[in-house]
């Protein structure tokens, strides 16, 4: 899934995946994770700060 997070003190734009994991119970969902490109968030937070 592509995704797009404005970071709002510098205006700049994440461009980037993510996936969400589900764990079903009983054939219900009870709980999602969200997973995230960890490098390029950390790249783009770094570049943010300046």
């Amino acid at each position: 899934m592509h995704t797009r997070c404005r970071h709002r003190l510098s205006g700049g734009w994440l461009n980037t995946r993510k996936q969400h994991i589900w764990h079903i119970e009983d054939g219900w969902p009870v709980d999602l994770s969200e997973v995230y490109d960890l490098a390029q968030f950390e790249a783009f937070m770094k570049d943010a700060g300046r």
